[in-house]
């Protein structure tokens, strides 16, 4: 599982609800997770959810007797049902407890479910060929009430944000839940472009891109498909056309780049639906053949293109049975980090089992064994299902939960649980905030063999964190976790060369540490050994390689790493003078909030 320490990432998530579209072969939706996609064929029967690990491009399938849907969170599972007395419903499935915890007395039709999964909202007719909605609450099944919504709605991350589209008009009305807007009216859209950043903070009504909090145009574009998409930070957004993919800048409406798509286009828009994941990939897919593909949108290539039926892994059909009868009714890391390693205990069925449907994302199926093995008293077990409630991984997040849950695989000695008990203690989380503790928790795994314990004790031995500050003791707790091999400890202990703390300043081996980071893909090492070569310390100066390196880093997002480039382009260092490419890199890094970088866009505005 992933290590608490990473550092900050774009975190929005781009698919706002769970739509049913009627004309297409094939519905997608993304998880919370970022690295689940499932696909929906349920045009014809059996119904098919197929579910595509983006990452590992590993593609399972259940096969049910009748529509359904998967919330994105995977907690819940809705499906076409007839209640006890014969009626059209919606049953509502805990995917954990395989339970019926509520039918909703609604036929099946176009179904929304907010960000949260703490409201859905349904089709109704209304009597006429389209109608409004009614909305339900979670995971009660209760009735809130009735809208009368003429075709799309969404529903915003706090619930409390509603976008409509009349198919007759093309007007869009945004007001909240409780009717007392609109709050904006925007007349003449094209049907279907209605697109929403996750963040709630960007919105493309038409061919206008929005600031939801102004309401005033940002930018206007020639055209925006239903199932555009933003980029993490809504600098960006992509548009499926019947010629490729065209990627907008949001502030300016000029066209950046298209990729090349030959999906076929149908029924009224350019048939692809996107999505853009938190590591800066774009998926793309298509509605009517049931093909994804995944491009790097950094160097715009295409990594994987993956036909849903035809990737199926075996031995993954069951058939969906439906049961009302007995159902409700009612209508980073403040320096730390947390490693995932093995213990070198035998581990038993339970924990491999759960092991095993970690590395398939079956976090439902993991939580169980993990239980199973918690509950006989095995420090393993008992570890992983305290990462599951920390998470919030095949069962609601709760750190108290896992805090509990460390602390009774810590007492059996398990370095991992060791050096994360240390990190609760540390940051004050699922407990209160007690350093020494940490100290206690950290020095016990590094004693039973945890380097990430070791990289823990190095810094709060740099910064004096409940310990007498000591650089010396800091300079050996770090090289101890770098030899190991870990990414992070390589880098900060060529800081310590670099600045001369605990040791003799070595440039040159501050170069070895930092290529070693950067080898293992972690970021700002990318930048330093940039910086290096920029100024000739420990290395030949080459202002070509310096700006490579540095150029890495910012693809992947640093900002003073993008704000650096902006600065090589404007004064022709490492590469070919271009203000265009240095106003969009300072444009880039201003967007993060670089100091310097509004300055910077100024000053090469006056110059083009």
């Amino acid at each position: 599982m992933q290590k608490k320490a990473r550092r900050a990432i774009y975190c929005i998530f781009l698919c706002i609800s769970s739509l049913l579209y009627v004309y297409a072969d094939f519905y997608y939706d993304y998880n919370q997770n970022d690295d689940i996609l499932y696909c929906y064929d349920d045009t014809f029967a059996p119904k098919n959810e197929y579910i595509l690990n983006v990452k590992t491009y590993n593609t399972t399938y259940t096969s049910y007797s009748t529509p359904t849907r998967t919330s994105r969170s995977g907690k819940y599972r809705f499906y076409e049902a007839k209640s006890s007395d014969g009626k059209e419903c919606i049953g509502v499935l805990d995917t954990k407890t395989q339970k019926n915890i509520a039918v909703i007395q609604h036929e099946w039709h176009y179904l929304y479910i907010s960000p949260d999964e703490t409201v859905i909202a349904v089709g109704n007719d209304g009597g006429g060929s389209y109608g409004g909605y009614d909305f339900y609450r979670l995971p009660s099944g209760e009735k809130i009430g009735y809208k009368s919504v003429a075709y799309f709605a969404y529903i915003g991350e706090r619930n409390d944000l509603l976008m409509q589209l009349d198919i007759n008009s093309k007007d869009y009305k945004i007001q909240n839940l409780e009717g007392t807007g609109p709050a904006l009216n925007i007349t003449s859209a094209k049907e279907g472009s209605l697109v929403l950043s996750a963040n709630n903070k960007v919105a493309a009504l038409g061919p206008q891109i929005y600031d939801t909090g102004s309401w005033k145009e940002r930018a206007k574009l020639d055209y925006i498909d239903m199932y555009s998409c933003f980029s993490n930070n809504d600098l960006w957004i992509y548009v499926p056309l019947k010629t490729g993919i065209a990627c907008y800048n949001t502030k300016t409406g000029e066209k950046s780049y298209q990729l090349a798509h030959t999906d076929t286009p149908s029924y009224g828009h350019n048939g692809i639906q996107l999505f853009y994941t938190k590591d800066d990939k774009l998926i793309s897919c298509g509605i009517k053949s049931g093909i994804v593909k995944i491009w790097n949108t950094k160097n715009r290539t295409l990594l994987k293109t993956i036909t849903i039926t035809e990737s199926v892994s075996a031995n993954s059909v069951s058939a969906n049975t439906v049961a009302t009868s007995s159902a409700n009714t009612a209508g980073s890391t403040s320096g730390s980090v947390q490693n995932s390693s093995t213990s070198a205990s035998a581990q038993s069925q339970n924990v491999m089992n759960g092991k095993k449907a970690l590395e398939n994302n079956d976090y439902d199926s993991a939580f169980q064994y993990f239980l199973k093995a918690s509950i006989l008293g095995e420090a393993e077990g008992q570890y992983y299902l305290g990462e599951l409630y920390f998470y919030g991984q095949g069962v609601e997040r709760d750190y108290d939960m896992a805090f509990s849950l460390y602390q009774k695989a810590a007492l059996q000695n398990y370095p991992t649980a060791q050096n994360d008990l240390g990190y609760c203690y540390k940051n004050g989380v699922g407990t209160k905030q007690d350093i020494q503790k940490a100290v206690e928790w950290y020095t016990k795994a590094y004693n039973n063999g945890s380097i990430y314990a070791a990289y823990n004790l190095a810094e709060l031995y740099r910064k004096g964190e409940g310990v007498p500050k000591d650089i010396n003791k800091a300079f050996s707790y770090m090289k101890i976790a770098s030899d190991a091999g870990l990414a992070v400890a390589q880098y900060n202990l060529g800081d310590f060369y670099f600045y001369g703390q605990g040791t003799a300043q070595d440039y040159s081996k501050a170069v070895e540490l930092y290529r070693k980071a950067a080898e293992q893909d972690y970021t700002v090492a990318y930048n330093d050994l940039g910086y290096m070569y920029l100024n000739g310390y420990g290395v030949t100066k080459n202002e070509t390689i310096a700006f490579a390196m540095i150029y890495t880093a910012a693809e992947k997002g640093m900002a003073t790493a993008q704000h650096s480039i902006g600065y090589m382009y404007e004064n022709g260092i490492g590469t070919k003078q271009s203000y265009k490419d240095a106003l969009e890199w300072y444009t880039k890094a201003f967007a993060q909030g670089n100091e310097g970088s509004e300055e910077a866009i100024k000053r090469v505005k006056e110059k083009m």
